[in-house]
């Protein structure tokens, strides 16, 4: 995995030498390189250098103009400007004036743009209607087996009684998995596999199983639930993980061992409307969906949601980033679409990010926790990525493509 990622600085580093070696700008040069090196290199878990800046939250507003890719291109520009003002000894103090000032101008037109937009929204939110959310961390250890599967699920509703005795809720929200033992599709209420008193309506991750035309096949589904437990509607994971919950290699006959493949073998879903919660739309991503900006982009194109829910289970991380790198990854979408992303996890990081990408609430990690949370409900706007994408990655294409290909000016006799 890591010698293939790897490939990303191979060819960040041939594109960079190939521009610097027609004569190009140091700082020109590896932002166009490494924009494109970020936008066309396959990625099993697409991560950006941009994502370094999730926590600056003016910078971090630059996510719904250009998305993660034009934050990449801001950090590498700073980084050539840096270059070239005190690494290359041959560059006159002009030229390095010229440089410095020019991404210093765009460093910080770009933190006023997103103080104007953090001051603008935080006014938004502060008149926009609310949806108060229950959520659950139970803190199961990865995978449940066994007789503990069958106690999952009621753990969960345990926790819910907990969040319910400090009053209502409008939706409890489980993480990805809160029931293990796979549903037999069409499930009709939560009552036929857990007793059912809570009297709220809940959002949750589960196994599913059903049969069609024969083939018995298994989903990674996220199911909403009424009040009385009755199954409202289910989303489908469309987006599965290679070699966890699907074989890449079975159009080339070859079978994964049996504990790498113990977990494939799901069917992808294929829809992306949203759940309805009374005249709410829900658009859900299951695990890493959220970690995937062009997917997320799809799904809000057609949900138009005003919530974004991200259902995952990161115990299988363990004691290290990966929790908080997923969750780091996933914070763009909430400012890309301008809507609050509530994270349910199993073991954490489980966080409430607003529609400017703030955290709202987050609870501890690694234990049980519940949260109770006011999110505001924002009219439904594209966003100018919402609309256009990756129009950064398909800029640095064309202008890494013009650089390329035109002859560099001859240096003029100074002398």
């Amino acid at each position: 995995f890591w010698i293939a990622q790897a490939g990303h600085a191979v060819l960040f580093g041939v594109l960079w030498a190939a521009l610097r070696s027609r004569g190009r700008p140091v700082a020109l040069s590896a932002t166009v390189a490494f924009v494109v090196a970020e936008f066309v290199y396959p990625q099993m878990f697409p991560s950006y250098y941009g994502a370094a800046l999730h926590d600056v939250a003016a910078l971090l507003q630059l996510a719904e103009v250009g998305g993660p890719l034009l934050l990449s291109a801001l950090c590498m520009a700073v980084n050539g400007a840096v270059y070239e003002a005190v690494g290359l000894a041959h560059r006159t103090m002009r030229q390095r004036v010229r440089t410095s000032v020019a991404v210093a101008a765009v460093l910080g037109a770009s933190f006023v743009f997103g103080s104007l937009r953090l001051a603008d929204l935080s006014e938004t939110m502060a008149s926009a209607k609310t949806l108060r959310l229950g959520i659950v961390q139970a803190n199961i250890p990865a995978p449940a087996a066994g007789e503990r599967r069958k106690g999952v699920l009621q753990r969960h509703v345990e926790l819910s009684d907990q969040v319910l005795r400090s009053g209502p809720v409008d939706l409890l929200v489980w993480p990805e998995s809160a029931c293990e033992t796979p549903l037999e599709l069409p499930v009709a209420s939560l009552r036929e596999v857990v007793p059912w008193h809570l009297r709220t309506p809940v959002l949750f991750g589960a196994l599913a199983r059903a049969s069609s035309d024969g083939i018995r096949r298994k989903f990674n589904v996220a199911v909403l639930a009424g009040a009385d437990g009755r199954i409202l509607d289910r989303y489908e994971k469309n987006h599965l993980v290679a070699f966890s919950e699907r074989n890449p290699l079975a159009p080339l006959g070859v079978s994964l061992a049996p504990g790498a493949s113990r977990g494939a073998g799901f069917t992808a879903g294929t829809e992306h409307e949203p759940l309805m919660l009374r005249r709410t739309p829900i658009s859900v991503l299951v695990c890493l969906e959220d970690i995937l900006p062009d997917y997320v982009r799809r799904v809000a194109a057609t949900a138009m949601p005003q919530l974004l829910v991200n259902l995952t289970n990161d115990a299988w991380f363990g004691d290290t980033a990966g929790p908080r790198t997923h969750a780091a990854l996933g914070r763009f979408r909430a400012v890309e679409h301008r809507t609050c992303l509530v994270r349910a996890t199993n073991t954490g990081v489980t966080v409430v990010y607003g529609p400017d990408g703030r955290v709202l609430a987050e609870a501890p990690t690694g234990e049980p926790a519940t949260l109770r949370v006011d999110v505001p409900l924002l009219p439904v706007r594209r966003t100018l990525y919402a609309r256009f994408g990756d129009w950064v990655g398909w800029l640095g294409l064309v202008l890494a493509g013009g650089m390329l290909l035109r002859r560099p000016a001859p240096a003029r006799n100074l002398s």
